[in-house]
């Protein structure tokens, strides 16, 4: 039997920002998920978040963090301008549909959880200096 296996990708904008020199910023999650096992390639990035998550795509079905090394039969986005990138990058070879996923919200809330659970157990910042987790 032929596993028609659906893959879901995404992008997230983190609530917390990262310091970088003077200037912060507040990085992206990239996601690809597999509703039947869960997160298959994730990554965080600062800029470029289109091509940034076809290369995460394309690496996945290389390197997937579960499971073998595979390609899914169909991918599935919540956003019109990234099912247009995403057809553009793989030249059309796979099926990209744009719908809700809700697997994502689940999977951001638990990321969340575990950053401030994380965040809870640094030392305080030196004086003059934040840091800043929550809600955007």
């Amino acid at each position: 039997m032929v596993r028609k296996e659906v893959w879901i990708g995404a992008e997230r904008r983190l609530s917390a920002f990262v310091q970088e020199g003077e200037q912060g910023y507040r990085p992206h999650v990239l996601l690809w998920l597999d509703p039947a096992l869960g997160v298959v390639a994730m990554n965080v990035v600062k800029g470029d978040v289109e091509r940034e998550l076809v290369d995460l795509f394309l690496h996945a079905t290389e390197e997937p963090m579960i499971g073998p090394p595979r390609r899914p039969a169909r991918i599935l986005v919540e956003d019109a301008a990234l099912a247009a990138v995403l057809r553009a990058g793989l030249n059309d070879a796979l099926p990209v549909d744009v719908g809700v996923a809700p697997m994502v919200d689940a999977v951001m809330r638990d990321m969340r959880a575990h950053l401030e659970a994380v965040a809870c157990q640094l030392p305080e910042p030196p004086r003059g200096t934040s840091r800043v987790l929550g809600s955007s």
